[in-house]
């Protein structure tokens, strides 16, 4: 199962709701949000009317005033069977585990205040009603619904930098049992000024930090932690590429450099020994020979010998280039070495290395050889799909199993068409498909299970 683990500050997400007040809201996870901001503004409206809920049902029960530490640890239990309560902060997620932490003093502020007690119980609920499903229509179109696997609830005065408009102290984290996104395929904002506010939470002091950097949802915050990621990775590889570039520019302009000086001191000594009665003619010829091999005549050289050269899968060092052409020893190694990438490449085109893409070489200044060979397989693990299929018991189980099969689905299609598999293993993951289509009919027919110790037996195989 591939899971995403990031930390978190106030609030999460929800779809339009019920009435306010009398009836509990009710939460669309089967919706399609296209932008993150307008999943994260049904997310704070879900909270907004959860708390509206429950201020009601204290009213109703008659539990305006203040209540003992007994009835509130009652309370919570009986209205949020799904959080375990924990009497110190959690340092990492737990998969299947909702942790909920209170300090002392928020402790006494929800036995004193029962209007601070439904505001809390409002962005308990809502944390955790929203991240049990929720959909995303992705970059490239599809619709992506995902679930939240585990999280922590903390409420204490030491996350007061990270406290929304409403002063609560919360801060959160969590796990989602969908990958974030691909080079190709990924959540949408509207603006990045969105996902900056969230980047930037609990910066600055008093009215240098924006309220709205707390407002977000418990989902949108995993979603904007992972742009943040990627944006910085792509940062990175940019910067890196710029400076490969600039290096590579230079070693150019450095080699193109030097072969001028050589042409011209060559130029100088013909010139010297053709004036000069005490030169043989020897001696002219093989200084014209030597200034004659060239880089650029070796290079010609070596494509008409080796084919993988010709093909520009070998990158070589004019340094070590330049060298050869003084000492017969590296250009003897050079050769050798030629010949050993002609060999692999022959050897790997021919069979050698299954579903074989090509190869690169990369001779130093040192005059060492790397080299790279691309190719391999595709390949769906039918027995874990088909196990998964078996052991769902939920419409969330299902829909999880359904998801991983679309993504092998791709994969086997992309391998298809790149000779990385045939089309067997295509027919394979449209038959686990099947499967899964009629399992999903079976407990849609007998209804879900409740969530219990037989749900657990999928978890631990994706």
């Amino acid at each position: 199962m591939s899971t995403m683990t990031i930390a978190l500050t106030n609030q999460a997400m929800a779809a339009p709701a019920a009435k306010t007040g009398s009836q509990k809201p009710v939460w669309n996870g089967k919706k399609a949000y296209t932008y993150l901001e307008d999943m994260n503004t049904a997310g704070i409206q879900y909270g907004k009317e959860a708390a509206a809920y429950y201020s009601s049902l204290i009213s109703k029960r008659g539990e305006d005033g203040a209540i003992s530490k007994e009835e509130l640890m009652s309370q919570l239990k009986e209205l949020f069977p799904e959080y375990t309560f924990t009497n110190h902060e959690p340092k990492d997620v737990q998969q299947g585990k909702h942790y909920l932490y209170i300090d002392e003093n928020n402790l006494k502020r929800m036995q004193e205040d029962s209007n601070y007690r439904a505001k809390v119980y409002g962005l308990m609920d809502r944390e955790l009603t929203t991240g049990k499903e929720y959909t995303m229509t992705y970059s490239d179109g599809r619709k992506v619904t995902s679930h939240i696997t585990g999280s922590i609830f903390s409420l204490a005065d030491t996350n007061k930098k990270y406290a929304g408009e409403d002063g609560i102290p919360y801060r959160g984290s969590g796990s989602s049992d969908h990958p974030f996104s691909s080079s190709n395929s990924h959540p949408q904002m509207r603006s990045m000024t969105f996902a900056h506010e969230v980047m930037n939470a609990g910066k600055g002091n008093g009215n240098q930090r924006s309220k709205k950097t707390n407002n977000k949802t418990l989902v949108t915050r995993l979603y904007e932690e992972r742009l943040k990621k990627k944006k910085e990775r792509v940062k990175q590889e940019k910067k890196q590429a710029e400076k490969e570039s600039q290096k590579k520019a230079e070693e150019e302009r450095l080699e193109k450099r030097q072969e001028e000086r050589n042409h011209e001191a060559l130029a100088a000594q013909e010139q010297m020994m053709a004036q000069s009665p005490y030169k043989s003619v020897s001696d002219v010829q093989r200084a014209y020979q030597v200034g004659n091999n060239s880089i650029r005549q070796l290079q010609d050289s070596l494509s008409a010998q080796y084919e993988a050269y010709s093909k520009g899968m070998v990158q070589i060092s004019k340094s070590f280039l330049r060298s050869c052409l003084s000492d017969e020893e590296k250009m003897g190694k050079l050769h050798e070495m030629l010949q050993s990438v002609d060999s692999m490449y022959e050897n790997a085109k021919n069979g050698g290395i299954k579903g074989f893409l090509g190869m690169k070489a990369k001779i130093n200044s040192e005059g060492e050889l790397e080299t790279e060979t691309y190719g391999g397989s595709v390949a769906v693990n039918e027995m874990k799909r088909a196990a998964q299929i078996a052991n769902s018991k939920t419409m969330a189980d299902i829909k999880m199993v359904m998801n991983l099969l679309a993504e092998d689905m791709e994969d086997c299609k992309r391998g298809l068409r790149q000779g990385l598999c045939d089309e067997e293993e295509v027919n394979k993951v449209k038959r686990l498909i099947e499967k899964a289509e009629k399992r999903q009919m079976e407990i849609e027919a007998n209804g879900s299970s409740p969530m219990g110790k037989e749900e657990l037996t999928i978890n631990v195989l994706l």
